[in-house]
């Protein structure tokens, strides 16, 4: 994960994760409902995320509404929700080979951004986030322009 890196309010924080591109194409098709991951943010209310789909693409190309977290341990989150989950049982068991828990975004209202952000271009030095990371204000005015 990286650091936090800003604020949008007070109260409500956006988030950009990061997704590989096979993924990204599932969540924009409707075949993927959620997102797993091994480690979830805890530190801020989230209002949306942005989908950024990693290398090679290297752009956000989505957002949508937080809609909670389904968490526990891989097992249980598995079993409920395998039936959107975009990935097959073996590989979904091997990613959260050795973990306890498990932790997976429910996707609400998800929007194509109309035209994908190379990040890169906009704010020098840009670095995607391994996980994920929350939204400054300079990434901030770059999304409210696509929307």
């Amino acid at each position: 994960m990286n650091a936090p890196i800003g604020l949008i309010s007070s109260e409500m924080s956006d988030v950009l994760i990061s997704i590989r591109p096979k993924f990204v194409e599932k969540i924009l098709s409707g075949e993927k409902k959620f997102e797993f991951r091994k480690a979830i943010f805890k530190t801020r209310p989230v209002r949306k995320i942005f989908v950024y789909a990693s290398a090679p693409v290297q752009c956000i190309v989505a957002s949508f509404e937080f809609d909670g977290i389904v968490s526990g341990t891989p097992e249980r989150v598995w079993e409920n929700c395998k039936e959107h989950a975009g990935i097959a049982e073996d590989a979904y068991f091997n990613y959260f080979d050795g973990k306890e828990s498990a932790y997976s975004i429910k996707i609400k209202n998800l929007k194509i951004l109309k035209r994908p952000i190379r990040p890169s271009n906009h704010i020098p030095n840009f670095r995607p986030p391994q996980s994920y990371m929350y939204v400054d204000n300079k990434l901030e005015k770059i999304l409210m322009g696509s929307l």
